[in-house]
């Protein structure tokens, strides 16, 4: 078991939540994957049919693991709740989604630390926070460059058989 997912179970028994099977289970999940970005759907379908862990069983976990600070829930602007995992320790950090595939990429945000100074000398007291960049990742950038160059050849093919 790894020290993570110790420190995951830990969290849990001291915040007097009964640890089942399936809680166990998603715990691996974040424990096991730090850097990922989970929804309900994603995780149901990564234990599906092997775990069999239930639809409405994830959203519960998942409601119980951000209620006891072991995973931050995180909004994008589309109405699909991701998951990450809580870390106190970890270092500020912005999100890049991608419009095309949704993957979610985390980029240091050592640089907020400035803005999050400012914030504090109002006298407010921030809870939580969310940077995030909506664009195009270099994957599917580039699969559009190869469609385009596809496209033409096809359109430029087509029209010298056309004439033939």
């Amino acid at each position: 078991m790894s020290q993570r997912k110790m420190q995951m179970i830990e969290r849990l028994r001291r915040e007097n939540v009964r640890l089942t099977r399936q809680r166990e289970i998603i715990c691996a999940m974040f424990a096991d994957h730090p850097d990922q970005h989970f929804t309900a759907d994603a995780l149901w379908r990564a234990f599906y049919p092997e775990d069999a862990v239930g639809l409405a069983t994830i959203y519960r976990t998942l409601s119980v693991f951000e209620d006891v600070g072991l995973i931050k829930r995180i909004d994008i602007g589309d109405g699909i709740a991701r998951y990450e995992l809580a870390d106190e320790q970890a270092m500020p950090h912005c999100h890049l989604i991608c419009m095309t595939c949704g993957r979610v990429q985390e980029i240091d945000g050592s640089g907020m630390e400035a803005a999050l100074k400012n914030v504090r000398t109002r006298e407010f007291v921030v809870r939580d926070q969310t940077i995030v960049f909506h664009g195009y990742c270099s994957e599917c950038r580039e699969n559009e460059r190869e469609t385009k160059a596809r496209g033409k050849g096809e359109i430029e093919g087509g029209g010298q058989d056309a004439k033939g």
